[in-house]
């Protein structure tokens, strides 16, 4: 189904680089610059939610709209590369986490839980490479391992925000990052189903457009160079799994999904 991989690939590209215009508008425009409280009734905080809803309910008609049972539920199969545009992508997004992350470690400023985002983030790093090859049916022990590390990198770095921004008042503030966390941490999830065994294709597919689509977003927050390469690699990183998971389709019916 390679014409339904590129439609939605685009789709989420092009719906968060609205996304990541309109937050960054909000940004720099619907925040008192003394306080730091959100200004009501702005055009751009009103933007930013009506391009979230639509992206929700687009990626959901994505995923939904996909023939039945068309997607493999076998790890060799869902991840099978024949070019070298994957492996490639893989590899250059395992580098931006790795420079991230360093980066990462280096600014926590001592604090143990955003040492661990940084370290989490620097094995995970090496992990995108191997989650993006051929393997097995059932993906050995190197892929689960590989496919488990970046569920756990994204649960932490959750937990991390919500605690750096615990007492932040606007919510607002933050709300983007978390969204891409949460749904990054679930995507991976589903993700890692595949080498483990229990796939769910239509809602890796759905959640891992969703992380990437918040990803992409949270890149308006311009939370630091750090940052943002790390939400770069894990949102494009989803994307990755999510096309290669349709490209690999069939425009018929294939198997029974894993209830």
């Amino acid at each position: 189904m390679r014409r339904e991989s590129v439609v939605s690939c685009a789709t989420v590209c092009a719906l968060g680089a609205v996304a990541f215009f309109l937050r960054w508008g909000q940004v720099n425009n619907s925040f008192e610059t003394d306080t730091g409280l959100l200004i009501k009734g702005t055009m751009w905080t009103t933007a930013v939610v009506v391009i979230c809803l639509i992206a929700v309910a687009a990626v959901v008609f994505l995923a939904f709209s996909l023939p039945k049972n068309s997607m493999p539920l076998e790890y060799h199969k869902a991840m099978h590369i024949n070019s070298f545009l994957f492996p490639s992508a893989a590899v250059v997004l395992g580098i931006m986490m790795m420079v991230g992350s360093v980066a990462f470690i280096l600014d926590s400023g001592g604090d143990t839980l955003l040492r661990w985002v940084g370290i989490l983030g620097l094995i995970s790093a090496v992990c995108i490479p191997v989650m993006a090859r051929t393997s097995k049916e059932r993906g050995g022990a190197l892929a689960c391992a590989a496919s488990f590390v970046p569920v756990v990198f994204y649960c932490i770095w959750l937990m991390a925000g919500y605690k750096v921004n615990a007492e932040t008042p606007v919510i607002w503030s933050y709300s983007i990052e978390i969204l891409a966390t949460a749904t990054g941490a679930i995507g991976f999830y589903y993700g890692a189903g595949y080498p483990f065994g229990k796939p769910r294709p239509r809602k890796t597919v759905l959640f891992c457009m969703l992380g990437a689509f918040f990803g992409i977003a949270a890149l308006g927050d311009f939370h630091g160079f750090e940052k943002s390469m790390m939400l770069a690699s894990g949102a494009f990183t989803q994307l990755l799994i999510a096309v290669l998971l349709i490209k690999n389709g069939t425009s018929g019916t294939r198997q029974k999904e894993h209830k």
